[in-house]
């Protein structure tokens, strides 16, 4: 992608998504988000990681995740919504 993206020149931006296990346990050593950001970062992509405001938002697996197949529900993608508009408005007006 970032390959693409210089090439063609269009912009990229890596929402991180997480699994309902980094919600519903608790793991200290786990880097997944760290590891994935700074991937991202040598490559030039700015990221979103959504675990901050998925972690203030979960109370419990039906809040976040889709019950029978757990994939983020619409109450997730709202969360991934509000956080790449903010990150869209924080930008630099160009023009």
């Amino acid at each position: 992608m970032a390959i693409l993206k210089k090439e063609h020149g269009f912009d990229l931006l890596l929402v991180i998504f997480l699994m309902a296990e980094q919600l519903l346990r608790d793991y200290p050593r786990a880097q997944y988000q760290t590891r994935v950001q700074a991937i991202a970062y040598r490559h030039g992509i700015p990221s979103i990681d959504l675990l901050d405001s998925f972690k203030r938002e979960f109370t419990g697996f039906g809040s976040l995740f889709i019950e029978w197949d757990g994939h983020p529900n619409p109450n997730a993608h709202r969360i991934a919504a509000e956080q790449i508009a903010r990150f869209i408005r924080a930008l630099p007006k160009s023009g």
